[in-house]
């Protein structure tokens, strides 16, 4: 009889239970250009009252394509509140991973300019600028520049300025060049883009961040 009433209860337990239960997934963060080629529709800010600033926000988006949540990072709360309902209007294309729509997240941002010329809201991440001396405290990989034989041979030497954005990873996304000579431009951009930081943090969480960075060549 034990046996029996233990069969009936190992029975109960493995046919009660969800069959289909999976884990709960973590949000996949996209990129801002991902994030554009899904959107299906936008929304207007509705002003709330004649403030200026900026907000910064991340979207979940659910697995049909809508914003099931919104969490404001940076934003005066009158902005922020006017931002957060804007976005939630937002529709999106499900985002598609290994052949299944999953849940995904999208920095966004809204710049409120005044009343008169209106609220600008974009699919891009919250971008600070900051000064190479601040950031260098966040550099945990450095690579000095090999100075071209070429330019040594001429006796080159001097700056080269390059403007570059940091991912929210502390990886160097992008560089474009301000100033410098021509023989010394490429050996500072193959240096500068192996270069790695720690995340910059605005109220704890990691920012994008637009600089100058400047190479010095001297002999």
């Amino acid at each position: 009889m034990k046996l029996t009433i233990a069969a009936i209860l190992f029975w109960a337990l493995t046919t009660c239970a969800p069959q289909d239960a999976k884990p709960a997934t973590t949000p996949v963060k996209i990129t801002a250009t991902e994030a554009t080629q899904l959107l299906v529709q936008s929304a207007e800010a509705v002003y709330p009252e004649d403030l200026k600033g900026f907000v910064a926000v991340d979207l979940r988006i659910d697995t049909e394509g809508n914003v099931a949540d919104v969490t404001v990072s940076v934003g005066k709360p009158e902005l922020a509140a006017a931002a957060a309902a804007a976005f939630k209007q937002y529709k999106f294309k499900p985002y598609m991973a290994d052949g299944r729509p999953v849940e995904c997240l999208i920095s966004a941002t809204a710049t409120f300019q005044g009343r008169a010329a209106g609220a600008k809201l974009s699919l891009q991440p919250m971008k600070l600028r900051v000064s190479q001396g601040v950031l260098d405290g966040n550099k945990i990989q450095d690579v000095q520049p090999i100075y071209p034989q070429e330019a040594i041979a001429a006796r080159i030497q001097g700056d080269v300025v390059l403007r570059a954005t940091l991912g929210t990873n502390g990886e160097v996304t992008n560089l474009t060049v301000v100033s410098g000579h021509p023989l010394l431009v490429q050996a500072a951009m193959d240096a500068v883009h192996l270069w790695k930081y720690k995340p910059y943090l605005l109220n704890g969480n990691p920012a994008e961040v637009d600089t100058v960075i400047r190479v010095k060549f001297h002999m």
